[in-house]
Formats: structure tokens, C-alpha cells, sequence
């Protein structure tokens, strides 16, 4: 989803501002931490949460036309009494409520609410890398949008790209135009394919809108899931002695 791309030029509004949007067109974001162990979820708009294992975090967007936020999960998290600490993967400024994007890797669920069609995009986004699997799905509105990254991208990392407790995305270790499309269009990678065919749900580069964008009515619930359950165990076992 290009909106989402570039988030860090985004003025985002505070959830409990703005409420130009008929109620009608709130919507709830149920966050669930199914990982065996604590995660750090985190939102912007929203802020962050510790999550242990099967403990949720609702938060309620109102949102006004085009606005758009990213949610992912921390992990190995210490924060202080005052909420100042450091996490191995996706530190957001080293402070438990994110008021800023979270640092690669970080698996990203995307959205954009609201458009002119009174529709939401949604997405998952491998673009900052991966760190969590994760799933994300609508909950109402007759709309039964499932997607998902769930394979062991963690294990199967390609060398090159592996980060303590996750696995970087090309643009971020090797800050060229070819990997990180910021000179116009640009194609897929053999990089970008890695992602792309264990996930094929995720977005795995920039331009990568057709098959990783997902539309729904305004107004629609959705759940985010970390290490959603039956599904976090059907891994693609593919040899990561690829030729890359």
C-alpha cells in the first residue's frame, strides 16, 4: 500500500481528537499476543502495551478520510517505571508508548481508512523486514478479509539479512534504489521473492500493490494476531541455501 510507505512524512491525528467521522464509521482494532511469550504490542496512532501470552488490546479508531496507522509488535522489551527503556526488534525511540514508527525489523499490519469510496485498505508489510508472524483479518461488516505472513521467515532468513531476533528487509542493509524504490518504479528481487513466496499475502516491495492490497467497508472491526494459532504451525518448509 503506497500510503503506508512513507508514514514518517504523515501527520497522524490522536485518537481522541477529530471526531468529524459519524460513529457509525469507528472501528475496533482487537490486538492478541498467541505468542508463548511477552510482546510489546505497538500502534500509531495508539501508543504501545505490554501483551503476555494470550492477553488483548482494543483500541478504537474514529477516523476522519484518508487517515491511515501501522500496528506491529516489540520483542525483548525493558522499560523503567517511567516508560523508558529499549526493545531488540522494533524499538519506536526507546519509550513503551510509540509516538514514532518502530526501527527494522518489524512485520507491519497497514491500514487506511475512510477513502473517498468509503472504503478501508488494508495490508501486511514485509518492507521494514520481519519479526513476528502475524495475522490480520476484518471481524464485521460481512467483510471476511484473512490475511497473513505465518511462515518461519525468522529460520529461513537469508544470511545477509539476519537480525538479532528477526530478519531485515533489503532496503534497510543495503540502502539502494534497486532495493528500496526511491527513485520511481522499480521490479521485484530475489530478495523481495524470498518474502514474497513464503508470504504471499505481504507486501515484499514497494510497487507490490496488486496482489497485497485488500479492500473493505468503512467502518468494519478487525483483529491483529501474533503467532495466530493452528496456522503458526503450517510453516513452508523450503531449504534456505537459495542462490541469492
Amino acid at each position: 500500500m503506497r500510503f503506508c510507505k512513507f508514514l514518517s512524512l504523515s501527520i497522524f491525528r490522536l485518537i481522541s481528537l477529530h471526531f468529524i467521522t459519524p460513529s457509525t464509521l469507528a472501528a475496533n482494532f482487537n490486538i492478541i499476543n498467541n505468542c508463548p511469550y511477552t510482546l510489546w504490542a505497538a500502534a500509531k496512532p495508539g501508543g504501545g502495551l505490554r501483551l503476555d501470552q494470550g492477553q488483548t488490546w482494543t483500541i478504537n479508531f474514529q477516523p476522519a478520510v484518508g487517515d491511515t496507522g501501522r500496528i506491529w509488535a516489540r520483542t525483548s522489551c525493558r522499560f523503567d517505571g517511567t516508560g523508558r527503556g529499549k526493545c531488540q526488534t522494533s524499538d519506536c525511540g526507546g519509550v513503551l508508548e510509540c509516538e514514532v514508527d518502530g526501527q527494522p525489523p518489524n512485520t507491519l499490519a497497514e491500514f487506511g481508512q475512510n477513502n473517498s469510496s468509503n472504503m478501508d485498505l488494508i495490508d501486511i508489510s514485509l518492507i521494514d523486514g520481519f519479526n513476528v508472524p502475524m495475522e490480520f483479518s476484518s471481524t464485521s461488516s460481512g467483510c471476511t478479509r484473512v490475511i497473513g505472513c505465518t511462515a518461519d521467515i525468522n529460520g529461513l532468513c537469508p544470511h545477509q539479512l539476519r537480525a538479532p531476533g528477526g530478519c531485515h528487509n533489503p532496503c534497510t542493509v543495503f540502502n539502494t534504489s534497486e532495493y528500496c524504490c526511491n527513485t520511481g518504479n522499480c521490479g521485484p528481487t530475489n530478495y523481495s521473492r524470498f518474502f514474497k513466496d513464503r508470504c504471499p499475502d505481504a507486501y515484499s516491495y514497494t510497487f507490490d500493490d496488486p496482489s497485497s492490497s485488500f479492500q473493505c467497508p468503512s467502518g468494519t472491526n478487525y483483529s491483529v494476531v501474533f503467532c495466530p494459532p493452528a496456522r503458526i504451525m503450517k510453516l513452508l518448509l523450503v531449504c534456505d541455501d537459495e542462490d541469492l
